[in-house]
């Protein structure tokens, strides 16, 4: 969990400073605002210790970014074009299910009418087609 004494990461602290004058705030204001004392923003910064949860939120709030930025930096455009492809091919894998399922409804319909009309050979030929389409059931079934 993080907010331990012993967490740091002095990225955290580049990244905090930077937060810091982009708001055109200094270290003594926001410690401040925060309520903790300028050494333990000092630590913050140059140490990169990192926070409890609650500073970590006031900070987040104060400086208008969220905790993750502060932590882990803002997200890459490459980060960003990697769960564009993910949810590509999350919706091409929807489709492709959406079909093969339209498939089986229409080969069910099939066996329907086929079954009402009483033809056997009929009847095992739309059974093999759906077999294929869904290998975990056994003939017959």
């Amino acid at each position: 969990m993080w907010g331990t004494m012993a967490e740091k990461d002095l990225r955290f602290g580049e990244r905090l400073r930077d937060k810091i004058l982009e708001a055109g705030l200094n270290k003594k204001k926001v410690a401040e605002r925060i309520g903790v004392s300028p050494g333990a923003m000092t630590n913050y910064i140059r140490a990169g210790r990192i926070p409890e949860a609650p500073i970590l939120s006031a900070l987040a709030q104060l400086l208008k970014t969220t905790v993750e930025e502060l932590l882990k930096g803002p997200a890459t455009k490459e980060g960003e074009a990697r769960s564009v492809e993910a949810l590509v091919r999350e919706r091409d894998q929807a489709y492709s299910l959406a079909e093969s399922l339209r498939e089986k409804e229409i080969l069910r319909e099939q066996l329907e009418r086929i079954l009402r009309e009483g033809n056997r050979a009929k009847i095992e030929a739309v059974r093999a087609q759906l077999v294929a389409l869904d290998p975990g059931k056994k003939k017959g079934g």
